[in-house]
């Protein structure tokens, strides 16, 4: 592992789950500390090795694009043939009927099926074999009717964030009126939601504040121990509806502060990647596109969710692997001659490949399509 090649924000992630061993180690749990330390450790020790040894990181980050959605393929076919055994099993409860998947969670599921359908639609709009555009379109649709189906408002925000970023600058305009056809689209379920009677979505459309209430809890319950925290599964905590209060309360200040350093280094990340973006070549924008997208819905979801807490999940492992590709295109970038990391000044010439308007431009013509 070399640390001066992974950004800071991959290796908070590594340091939340030494933090949370260490922290239910302090708690009484020492094994469970343990456990949790080594499982960080290895899995996202190994994801930051993998993805800072690459040789050719344009590459890698095609495959790992084409791993998200086959990860996506396999996840909507394990859910097919439970669909088939037993699909009461997918659903949260009797009294509230949300899709949850195999997860559990039908909040997770959402945020989960949310970055997929982001990085399908990337690889939509860089692909150009018809077989592989004919399974994207289909993946995304069956995407977006599963986040209908689990209710998740923080799903349906999360994929309205990540799509209108991959395709502001292909569409511009047109990406511009995504949140306005999500309104359309969550009228049409408010409107038409009761032929669904086997699944419950009114929660897509719901006005109704779910969380205010469970910040004041998770904020009461961190002041109890802000030192440590009162730990995971202790009774005090049984919702986890904001990535920030949520580590506080449960491992104390030191995990809100990874919280806030990781945000700022994501935050620094991309601000150098935009300023470099009108220097960069077609394949290059592409992916500084797909790196913003993921960051900003991972970000958006924490707000209203824990993932950002809690044993290594594969929205994290996203999150890392993106972050340390990014990284490393900046650095390439960086080191060419005519970068720098500010604005071009009125009169620049930029270089050659910022010539074209985005809306010309293929980014499979330097990056191509995964496949």
């Amino acid at each position: 592992l070399q640390p001066a090649r992974a950004p800071a924000n991959a290796l908070c992630m590594l340091a939340v789950g030494l933090l949370m061993g260490l922290m239910q180690a302090a708690q009484g749990d020492p094994i469970e500390g343990i456990l949790t330390a080594s499982l960080a450790s290895i899995s996202l020790g190994a994801t930051i090795m993998y993805f800072t040894q690459m040789p050719d990181f344009r590459t890698g980050y095609r495959h790992f694009a084409g791993c998200i959605v086959a990860v996506n393929c396999f996840i909507i076919a394990v859910m097919a043939v439970q669909m088939l055994r037993n699909p009461d099993a997918m659903l949260s409860s009797e009294w509230s009927r949300r899709f949850q998947g195999l997860t559990g969670n039908p909040q997770f599921l959402g945020a989960q099926f949310a970055i997929a359908t982001t990085v399908a639609l990337w690889l939509l709009l860089n692909s150009s074999r018809k077989l592989l555009l004919t399974m994207l379109v289909f993946l995304i649709g069956l995407n977006c009717l599963f986040i209908a189906w689990t209710g998740s408002r923080t799903g349906l925000g999360m994929a309205v964030i990540g799509v209108s970023i991959v395709m502001f600058s292909r569409f511009k305009r047109a990406a511009i009126g995504l949140p306005l056809a999500a309104v359309g689209v969550a009228i049409a379920y408010k409107l038409f939601g009761s032929v669904l009677t086997d699944i419950d979505t009114s929660r897509l459309t719901s006005l109704r504040n779910t969380r205010g209430g469970v910040w004041g809890r998770l904020f009461e319950v961190y002041q109890q121990s802000p030192l440590i925290g009162v730990g995971f599964g202790t009774g005090e905590l049984d919702k986890s509806e904001n990535s920030f209060l949520y580590g506080m309360a449960a491992y104390g200040t030191g995990m809100g502060l990874l919280y806030l350093i990781a945000a700022i280094a994501t935050a620094m990340l991309i601000t150098k990647l935009v300023a470099l973006r009108r220097l960069a070549d077609a394949g290059q924008r592409g992916m500084i596109d797909l790196v913003i997208a993921v960051n900003a819905a991972f970000f958006a979801g924490t707000v209203f969710e824990g993932y950002f807490i809690g044993r290594v999940n594969v929205l994290v492992i996203f999150f890392v692997s993106t972050n340390v590709i990014g990284f490393q295109l900046l650095r390439q970038m960086q080191a060419r001659p005519h970068a720098a990391v500010a604005p071009l000044r009125s009169g620049d010439d930029p270089v050659a490949p910022a010539e074209r308007d985005d809306d010309d431009l293929n980014y499979a013509e330097l990056t191509p399509a995964y496949g």
